[in-house]
């Protein structure tokens, strides 16, 4: 096995007898980086891609041991509000259906219900 480290650019990889590939999830174009993204949403994987993620350097040119530090703070980032916003989505369509199914299961009765609903409380005892 060739390590990655040792061959920086294209010329120097070929040169050694190597191939020059890619990484199967990059965002060499749009839809590798969705892609990309919803796995990340999904948390599968995450730690073999930030460490990949942390390793590049530019196009053309081979990984550079944790060259690119800051590309971390992006996954952290993308890690932590990803999920919690898909979350809040799941969340919202599911109370509006809901909502839409109890309109129709009370029909004409809904709009005289909500209006005693809202101006109604307990009131507070003496």
């Amino acid at each position: 096995s060739i390590d990655k480290y040792v061959n920086r650019d294209r010329a120097m990889c070929l040169s050694n007898g190597g191939a020059w590939l890619t990484y199967n999830e990059n965002f060499d174009n749009v839809i590798n980086g969705l892609i990309y993204l919803f796995g990340m949403i999904n948390q599968k994987g995450w730690a073999t891609s930030i460490h990949q993620a942390l390793d590049c350097t530019g196009v053309g040119t081979g990984p550079e041991k944790d060259a690119g530090w800051y590309h971390g703070l992006y996954y952290v980032a993308f890690i932590l509000v990803g999920p919690m916003f898909l979350m809040k989505i799941f969340a919202g369509i599911l109370f509006y259906n809901f909502k839409r199914a109890y309109k129709s299961e009370l029909g004409p009765m809904y709009s005289a219900l909500i209006p005693c609903l809202l101006y109604t409380s307990p009131s507070p005892r003496d």
